[in-house]
């Protein structure tokens, strides 16, 4: 199997994959959320707040939650 050939399948593969991923963020209550690092698809990484459970970016911070998670 050539080099294109595996990249298209791995590719599909993936796209399966976050669609099974979207599936399951979207039937989560994101009953526990968290502060982490995420890096949005444009920029660098920048503190979010996500579901524990699923992994999900809910919303953005805070100033007091971003404040707290980098410890100032």
């Amino acid at each position: 199997m050539d080099l294109k050939n595996q990249m298209n399948k791995l590719e599909m593969h993936l796209k399966k994959l976050e669609e099974q991923i979207n599936e399951l963020q979207q039937k989560c209550n994101h009953p526990i959320q968290k502060a982490a690092f995420r890096r949005p698809q444009t920029s660098s990484f920048q503190v979010m707040i996500i579901c524990d459970d699923c992994g999900k970016v809910v919303r953005y911070p805070t100033k007091d939650e971003e404040n707290e998670f980098l410890g100032k």
